[in-house]
């Protein structure tokens, strides 16, 4: 994995209560407890966005962007599909 790059903007956004608020509390404990098994396998930040990919039943990508005052998210699982902030979207923030 790639050591990510410090991006003020995604640091400012990506604060725990904002992805508690996104994910639920249902998404957010997944999530955490794939950040702590180690399931993000890639992480690259440049500038205010941030890549991975995420192991779950298959690899999913995840990608997460800091705009002005609000982030834009996206990720290939089927909640992705239906714009949740997923279990691999809280996954990839904590990293």
């Amino acid at each position: 994995m790639n050591e990510p790059s410090e991006s003020p903007l995604l640091a400012k956004l990506l604060t725990e209560a904002t992805i508690r608020r996104l994910a639920g509390d249902r998404y957010y404990q997944r999530g955490l407890d794939y950040f702590k098994r180690g399931h993000v396998v890639s992480l690259d930040v440049f500038e205010n966005t941030l890549q991975a990919v995420v192991r779950g039943t298959e690899d999913y990508t995840v990608e997460i962007v800091a705009k002005a005052n609000r982030m834009d998210f996206d990720c290939a699982c089927p909640l992705g599909d239906d714009e949740e902030f997923c279990k691999h979207c809280v996954a990839t923030a904590l990293a």
